[in-house]
């Protein structure tokens, strides 16, 4: 039955997204958190951009998307 292999396959690329979500979410926390100790480090430099001498106006937002100011 057609329709029913095309439900699995929709269910299975559904959990699939869902998984990849969740460590987009994780890895974002780490990033976030790795960035927060480098500009503590890096405070007396004027910040990791200063250092770095780069604009850093990218963020990653809830969702996981980058965004940019």
């Amino acid at each position: 039955n057609i329709s029913a292999t095309i439900d699995k396959i929709v269910n299975s690329t559904a959990d699939a997204i869902q998984g990849l979500q969740i460590g987009v979410n994780s890895l974002s926390k780490v990033v976030l958190q790795n960035r927060m100790v480098l500009d503590l480090l890096m405070i007396k430099e004027g910040g990791v951009c200063a250092v770095i001498n780069q604009s850093c106006c990218t963020y990653i937002n809830q969702e996981g998307r980058i965004e940019e100011d």
